[in-house]
């Protein structure tokens, strides 16, 4: 017999409860304690009160604080795709409710790379609802995701460009990352964001397609929460304005106008195959790229694309 998912008013939660055996309770002194800008959130956005949750597996206990969105926020994790994943499978996540870590110790990327994630930048999981993974658009949710946080962005001037298959990059450099994962029913996006810091160039790991860089010169002084709670109503909004209309060509169409590196000569490295050079053309109706190649057109579904 299938059970009624609890109810989660919406507000900013800080558990105290140990959800996942490593995460430690967090308390508005804990989170704003190793950076200025969770401090200035943690001030901006109480006062936080005790309040109960009732989970799947018992009662949860949590500070909360006034907030029209759903956000559990720690100063801590090992994953925010982790904490996520048993915070929606005790019930108490709904759709488009989100994790924040200020720090993560295990967070991670494409094809498990390791996200280096600083307290100050923006580490956040999102439970997307599961008519978007159910409906047409859903197949190509990488590519849907990219093209959601670009558009949502760039209402606040933010112009990013989409670096194939789940980067995000502002003039040339890579200030955020995207990871969709799927589990039964359910679908996580996680996001990752520079808000203000970035590994410098001589950090990164061979290969790197871009050096790093940060949204501070286009959102100075933003700070984890009052870049994400707009941000999230507005990619609700582009969900419910744009993708759900749309089929797949229009929104390959759509992504393909922010796409990096259009018509410029790229070079692809796939897997421990040797790397060659071709030009980029688009995408793919199923989401892959469209790159020509010794005067034919390919389609690559995998691997790394590097400036030319």
């Amino acid at each position: 017999m299938q059970t009624t998912a609890p109810q989660t008013k919406p507000g900013l939660y800080l558990p105290l409860s140990p959800i996942l055996p490593d995460l430690p309770p967090t308390t508005p002194d804990l989170l704003a304690a190793p950076d200025d800008g969770w401090a200035a959130d943690v001030a901006a956005f109480g006062p936080w009160e005790r309040t109960t949750l009732a989970g799947r597996s018992g009662p949860l206990e949590f500070l909360r604080a006034d907030s029209d969105r759903t956000v559990f926020i720690c100063a801590e994790c090992g994953s925010t795709m982790d904490l996520a994943w048993k915070l929606a499978e005790e019930g108490i996540l709904p759709e488009w409710g989100s994790v924040l870590a200020a720090r993560q110790t295990a967070g991670r990327g494409q094809l498990r790379r390791e996200w280096i994630s600083p307290p100050g930048n923006l580490h956040v999981s999102l439970l997307l609802p599961r008519r978007l993974a159910a409906s047409p658009a859903g197949a190509l949710l990488p590519v849907v995701l990219g093209w959601m946080c670009a558009e949502a962005l760039e209402e606040e001037g933010v112009p990013l460009r989409i670096k194939w298959p789940n980067d995000l990059l502002l003039e040339g450099r890579k200030v955020g990352g995207m990871l969709v994962e799927d589990r039964g029913e359910r679908t996580l996006a996680g996001i990752g964001l520079n808000l203000r810091h970035a590994p410098p160039d001589d950090a990164l790991r061979a290969q790197h397609a871009a050096p790093a860089g940060t949204l501070e010169a286009k959102k100075r002084g933003s700070t984890p929460l009052v870049t994400w709670l707009p941000l999230v109503k507005r990619l609700q909004k582009v969900y419910e304005s744009s993708v759900q209309e749309l089929v797949p060509p229009e929104i390959i169409s759509l992504a393909t106008d922010k796409l990096a590196w259009m018509g410029r000569r790229v070079r692809i490295v796939e897997g421990g195959n040797t790397p060659y050079t071709a030009v980029l053309l688009g995408l793919a109706p199923d989401g892959g790229l469209i790159v020509g190649r010794d005067g034919e057109e390919e389609t690559i579904h995998s691997g790394s694309i590097l400036p030319g």
